[in-house]
Formats: C-alpha cells, structure tokens, sequence
C-alpha cells in the first residue's frame, strides 16, 4: 500500500538506436523500471494496464507523441510526459494543450537532466516523516500528537513577485487572482531585496517564483538551487528571447506572455502539490494510562511501541505537474 512504482516509458519509432542505449542506462539508474516501445497501440495498452497508484514517466517522439497524449494525459498513473524531438516549435504547439507535458525538448542530455531533477524533487515532497515520541499520559500525550502532527503537515506556500512594474493595475488584478491560491505573497521591485528574502527563508518553505524577464535573468541563477525555491516562472513580453536563458534552469516550469495563463499554471501547479502533501487521514484517537504505561487506539492508521509513534505516510497517487511548453 506504502509502494509507489515509478517507471518510465519510452515511446518511439527509433527507440532502439544506440543514442537512446545510453540514454537508457542513464535513466535506469534514476528510475529502475524501463519500459520501450514502438508501437503507439501496445505503449497505450500497457499504460492503460497499470495500476493508478503507480507513477508513470512517459518519453515520446514528436509524432507519436501527438497521436497518444491526448489518450492517455487524463489517466491517473501517467504523472509526467516529455516530448523528445527534433522540432521543437512546431511540437510545442500541440503540447502546449496538455499539462503534464513538462518539457518539449531536442538534446538528449538535457532530457536526462530533467527528468533526475524532477523525480529528485518528488523524491522530496514525498519523504518519510519523522519519527515522534509521545509522552505516555492519555490528554498531554493526545494534545502533544495533534500538535506535532498539525506541525509536520504545514507547508509554508509563498508567491514572490519580482518585477519593476509589480505595482501596476494589472499585477494588482493578478495579486487578487493568486492570493485566492496562496494567500502569502510579497512582491518586489528590487533585485537585491528579492534575493535576501528568498535567502532568508526556511529551507522547508515552498516558494513559486514570478519574474521578469530582464530580473528574471539576473536572479534566477543565483537562487535557482535554493532548496526552498520550488517553482519559476517567466512573466514577460518576448517569450523566444526570454526562452533562451530561461531553458537552463529546471525549477523555470514555464515562460509565458499572458496573464491568465500565468495564473492557470500557477493554481495547476499547486493543486497537484497539495495532492502530494496529504498524508494523513486521522478518524479518532484513544489515549489512557495505567501504571505508567499507554495505550492509543489509532483505528490502524498508526503503531503504538514503547511510547513511540511511527508514520505511515499515506501518499497522494501524483507527483508536481505542470504544464511546460518551454525548456524548464
């Protein structure tokens, strides 16, 4: 039940060269389930066949990519899909429509790099929880677990905002539209302040990013590997100029011109975080002492020895998506 199977899926005429080999090899040893295809029917076949609760990386050609996404993207087990191929503009087009699509993509290596970082980061999300002892007293020791429980399940969501014209009519509207998302939000004109912000910040914070383009370009690489940076995105007028720079960094999900759909993809992106955290599913709780020792009834959600209380992380069945019509 705790098991997620993650496998990835590689769907390609060609995929059997000696470049996807070696792409294959490298893969493995991220994911250690592979899986080849070059028949669009057997591929969807197969995917159709897993379990939902398993996590499904899917690596697809241009064309076939075209004819079995709009198939399978609403399937539960398929978590992430990237485009591998030779055209990129033209294949972005019909990718774009689709949200797991995180990346359309024409260099190998590049491929690789994001799919390590993007199952590293669901690594992430999805750890094991501490380890939390109860003092055996039946109402401090039920006070004291719902407290730690209600502390460990709080992810601290922020939207920062950098951009010199972050005051205007419309950054105000979006304002309104994302607070109703992530009711934390700070915005920033300045570079220097945004970055000894974010620096600041916890490392168990989850800050969404919004930049310029021209700030964007100054502050992404030095806060790019901040663990509590969790996602960018590229809010400006000349989405291929900006495409360029922004195509290096993992964490940039999207490069966009328009507003709604900056705040279609942030609200997307969030859900499916949510989805990640929920992890417990508590129904009641007994607490009584006798002589020093306590019991706790936890409906068998939770196992009771020696005054310790171990979590059995219930985890959501998907991982971050979002859609990506850009190099990430």
């Amino acid at each position: 039940m705790h098991l997620d199977i993650s496998c990835i899926i590689w769907l390609d005429a060609n995929v059997n060269t000696n470049e996807t080999r070696n792409a294959e090899q490298k893969l493995t040893s991220i994911i250690n389930h592979f899986e080849k295809f070059q028949d669009k029917g057997q591929c969807q076949k197969y995917i159709e066949k897993r379990s939902e609760k398993d996590r499904l990386v899917i690596i697809v050609s241009g064309q076939l990519g075209k004819e079995i996404v709009p198939s399978i993207h609403n399937l539960q087990q398929v978590i992430s899909i990237y485009v591998y191929c030779m055209n990129k503009e033209i294949n972005e087009q019909w990718a774009c429509r689709f949200v797991k699509v995180k990346g359309v993509v024409v260099q190998l290596d590049e491929l690789i790099s994001r799919i390590t970082t993007d199952h590293n980061i669901q690594k992430t999300m999805k750890g094991p929880l501490p380890t939390t002892t109860v003092t055996a007293h039946a109402d401090t020791a039920t006070e004291d677990f719902h407290k730690n429980v209600n502390d460990m399940c709080v992810d601290k969501f922020c939207i920062i905002w950098l951009d010199a014209n972050a005051s205007t009519d419309e950054s105000r509207y979006a304002e309104q539209k994302l607070v109703s998302i992530i009711n934390h939000f700070k915005k920033f004109q300045d570079k220097e302040q945004c970055q000894k912000y974010i620096e600041t910040r916890s490392e168990k914070d989850r800050l969404v990013m919004i930049v310029s383009g021209r700030l964007g370009k100054e502050i992404v690489p030095s806060v790019h590997y901040l663990p509590q940076v969790m996602s960018i995105y590229v809010y400006c007028m000349d989405k291929k100029s900006n495409e360029q720079w922004a195509g290096k960094f993992a964490k940039v999900k999207a490069v966009v011109v328009q507003l709604d759909e900056l705040i279609s993809r942030i609200e997307t992106d969030h859900q499916s975080h949510k989805t990640v955290k929920e992890s417990f599913s508590i129904n009641s709780f007994t607490a009584s002492a006798n002589a020093g020792n306590s019991t706790m009834g936890v409906n068998g959600r939770f196992l009771f020895s020696e005054g310790r209380v171990d979590f059995l992380k219930v985890e959501a069945l998907k991982c971050i998506t979002l859609a990506s019509t850009v190099e990430l």
